[in-house]
């Protein structure tokens, strides 16, 4: 019985041994994958130009000066004039400018100057002998700087500017005589140097020399229904300044 078992074991063996291959050449086979879509390069958005940061500094000024007037003659009628200006006078200002580059800066400035006690003599007292006046002067300016480098906080720089300038002649007298005075509006330039220095990284103090030419002052005053021709020529004031400039960002 046992060897009949093993026989029938045996030839199940072989038969399935010689079956299987005829059925798997038989069997369809499973196709091969699809290969991966291919990969696309990323497409990029030109972004346009990058923007540059700005190198336009605006600033607000204020200044200050005492102001020494240069000697200068002028004219009355047929007499010539010798002009006394006061030992000092004084100038207040403000402005709105805007740096350029590194070096390079403009402005436009107006200024208040007020000039007390002018003493005009008449060299040849054929007519008129003493004026004396006050006179107040508004001028305004458009000003352009180099700065010529930064030294640890420190700025050199020379500039000039041109612009007008408005005189008004008041309290004026002619011997016992009075006036309440007259304007006149001319042209004007400066030059000027001078340094700065950072006192914050936004706060500037600025200490400088300035040439003024604030034109001439060519009037009639009324004096008791009399007009006097009053000319006094070259308005030139040696301005010794200090003022604060801040930077807006």
């Amino acid at each position: 019985m046992p060897k009949f078992f093993y026989a029938l074991l045996s030839g199940i063996a072989v038969i399935s041994a010689s079956v299987a291959p005829a059925l798997s050449a038989d069997m369809p086979r499973m196709p091969p994958p699809p290969p991966p879509p291919p990969t696309m390069p990323p497409v990029f958005k030109d972004p346009g130009p990058v923007a540059q940061p700005s190198s336009v500094f605006p600033y607000v000024r204020l200044d200050g000066s005492l102001d020494f007037y240069r000697e200068t003659d002028g004219s009355s009628l047929t007499d010539a004039l010798d002009i006394e200006w006061p030992s000092l006078g004084l100038n207040v200002g403000a402005g709105l400018g805007v740096a350029l580059t590194e070096n390079f800066r403009v402005d436009v400035t107006g200024e208040y100057r007020a000039v007390r006690d002018i003493a005009m003599n008449c060299s040849a007292a054929t007519v008129v002998c003493e004026l004396s006046s006050d006179l107040d002067s508004y001028a305004v300016f458009a000003n352009a700087y180099y700065d010529i480098g930064h030294f640890s906080g420190l700025t050199p720089y020379i500039g000039g500017g041109v612009g007008f300038a408005s005189h008004h002649a008041k309290n004026m007298t002619l011997g016992t005589l009075s006036s309440d005075g007259d304007d006149y509006l001319d042209f004007a330039w400066n030059v000027q140097a001078g340094a700065s220095y950072d006192l914050t990284k936004h706060a500037s103090l600025d200490f400088n020399y300035r040439y003024t030419d604030l034109g001439e002052l060519d009037i009639e005053p009324s004096f008791s229904g009399a007009s006097v021709p009053i000319n006094i020529n070259d308005i030139v004031a040696h301005d010794i300044r200090l003022g604060l400039r801040y930077y807006i960002d």
